[in-house]
């Protein structure tokens, strides 16, 4: 859990990377292959996403989450398998900004 707590507290998807790199370990090399995939805007948006639900109660999470979803899948097909990897991985490892919020 260190390591996913070390590359998510990075200030940006690059600095994400340069600290799954850093850390050099199978999750960590795993972890960047899968993210090196996905749609960097995608990633970027997912990024801040997370960031600024962290500062949201539950309802005005799910609340931007629909909104950016319906954006999304109007303007970028690519998001819809970023936003599903993404969760993926968050419900793995129980990281979501939003969980365990009332």
């Amino acid at each position: 859990m260190h390591m996913l707590t070390e590359a998510a507290g990075q200030d940006s998807v690059e600095d994400i990377i340069v600290a799954l790199e850093r850390e050099g370990s199978e999750w960590a090399t795993h972890t960047r292959n899968a993210l090196s995939k996905l749609s960097p805007t995608a990633l970027k948006v997912v990024f801040r996403q997370l960031h600024h639900g962290k500062q949201l109660p539950l309802n005005k999470c799910f609340e931007m989450e629909f909104r950016m979803a319906q954006r999304f899948m109007v303007l970028h097909s690519s998001v819809c398998f970023t936003l599903h990897s993404v969760d993926r991985i968050c419900a793995i490892a129980e990281n979501s900004s939003c969980a365990g919020r009332t």
